[in-house]
C-alpha cells in the first residue's frame, strides 16, 4: 500500500493572506482551486483469498494449520472491511496551488468541512483577513478568531 499524501492536522491558522499549519505556509494568492473529495477506498486484499483457499486445502492435511490459515485470511478481510468503513466517514479538503502542487487535509466531520469551504471562499473573495485571524480547529470542529467575516457568516 502506498503512503497517502494527506495531512491530518489539528488546526489551520489564517492570518492576513497566509494559511499556516504544521510549519507550512501557503499564500492565498497561490491557491488556484479548493475542492473536496472522498477518501479513496483500499483495494481488496486478493492474497487473502489465496490464504483462505490454501487453509481449506490444509484442513484435509493438517487441521491446525488449516484453521490458522482460515483465521488469518478471515482476519485480513475483516480488517480491510473495517478500515474501508472508517475511510467512508472521512473527506479530503484538496487545495491546489498555481504551481500544480496540491495539499490534502483530512476531515472526519463532513458538515464542518462545508463550513470550512464557505469560510475559505469568503477569505479568498476578501483577499485575506487583514490584521485579523481565523483559526480552523479540524479536530474540534470549530472556527474561531477575531475576523469580522466570522460574525458576518454567523460562526
Amino acid at each position: 500500500m502506498q503512503k497517502e499524501k494527506s495531512i491530518e492536522t489539528a488546526q489551520l491558522l489564517i492570518k492576513g493572506n497566509i494559511i499556516s499549519c504544521d510549519g507550512m505556509l501557503i499564500q492565498l494568492c497561490n491557491i488556484s482551486c479548493i475542492s473536496t473529495i472522498a477518501l479513496e477506498q483500499l483495494a481488496f486484499p486478493a492474497l487473502s483469498i489465496v490464504i483462505l483457499l490454501f487453509g481449506l486445502f490444509m484442513l484435509t492435511q493438517k487441521v491446525i494449520v488449516g484453521i490458522l490459515l482460515l483465521m488469518i485470511g478471515a482476519a485480513w478481510i475483516y480488517g480491510w472491511y473495517y478500515i474501508n468503513n472508517q475511510r467512508k466517514l472521512k473527506k479530503i479538503l484538496n487545495i491546489v496551488m498555481n504551481s500544480g502542487n496540491s495539499l490534502q487535509f483530512i476531515f472526519t466531520n463532513q458538515s464542518f468541512l462545508v463550513k470550512v469551504l464557505h469560510v475559505l471562499e469568503q477569505i479568498i473573495i476578501n483577499g485575506g483577513v487583514g490584521k485579523q485571524n481565523v483559526v480552523i480547529n479540524v479536530h474540534g470542529n470549530t472556527i474561531t478568531g477575531n475576523a469580522n467575516m466570522l460574525n458576518d457568516l454567523k460562526l
